[in-house]
């Protein structure tokens, strides 16, 4: 339970950098992430990076960009109860390849529109194709950028993501990101698990009021993206604050 006990400090947490130059802090060698990335979304600072561009394997992450491309395809304007919650929540590959087969070819023209340099999108799960073959490649900073857009565009759907449960006609699903409910200031959460990409997380958390932070973390293992997390914003606490 090393995540949970690391929570608490997520309440005091409020932190800028005034550039957006790769940081090195002693304890960084203890992320397991391959890459990673805390941006903060008020002063478009990036607070903490790792290997910020590397394209490294989505796996379900993948599914923010599906969800995105749909609201946008279909012109919705508020997203709530559909079937977008459920593939988020849930992570359902089902409802992502239905959705596919007539996004595809835009998920790689919206990346390319939104300046997700990296992005590379053979499918809309992420799941691997083969085995040396993932379904997208992407960077940290790529994730970082569809989940501001999503927070900015369509919060009510970003909103289903911070439950533990997720019901709708269908029945009750639980939430892959299993610590989403002991997460203080949450506000938007997905997670992303195959054999290429290793534990892939993405989260967007109030750390102060009205001081939203986008979190993402590439190429851990499934229990170290979730520490990975908490010791990002510890990290962050330790520096100085500029407006």
């Amino acid at each position: 339970m090393r995540y949970l006990l690391i929570i608490p400090i997520i309440i005091s947490v409020f932190v800028y950098f005034e550039t957006e130059a790769q940081i090195s802090l002693s304890g960084s060698e203890t992320v397991e992430a391959r890459a990673y990335i805390v941006y903060d979304i008020r002063n478009s600072k990036i607070i903490l990076s790792k290997n910020l561009l590397a394209q490294l394997p989505l796996a379900s992450l993948t599914k923010l960009m599906t969800a995105y491309v749909y609201a946008e395809d279909t012109g919705l304007e508020k997203v709530g109860n559909n079937i977008l919650c459920r593939m988020l929540v849930t992570s359902d590959n089902r409802i992502a390849e239905e959705l596919g087969v007539n996004l595809q070819s835009k998920l790689q023209i919206t990346a390319n529109n939104l300046g997700m340099k990296q992005s590379f999108f053979l499918s809309s799960t992420g799941l691997d194709i083969s085995e040396n073959l993932s379904g997208a490649y992407g960077s940290a900073r790529d994730i970082s950028i569809v989940m501001g857009r999503l927070y900015s565009d369509y919060r009510d759907l970003l909103d289903c993501t911070t439950k533990e449960e997720y019901t709708d006609e269908a029945g009750l699903v639980k939430n892959t990101n299993k610590y989403v409910g002991k997460t203080v200031g949450i506000l938007g959460s997905k997670t992303g698990l195959t054999d290429l990409a290793g534990g892939n997380l993405a989260v967007i958390i109030d750390v102060e009021i009205n001081r939203p932070v986008i979190i993402v973390v590439l190429g851990s293992s499934e229990e170290g993206r979730f520490s990975d997390i908490s010791k990002l914003l510890g990290m962050a606490q330790a520096i100085k604050i500029h407006e």
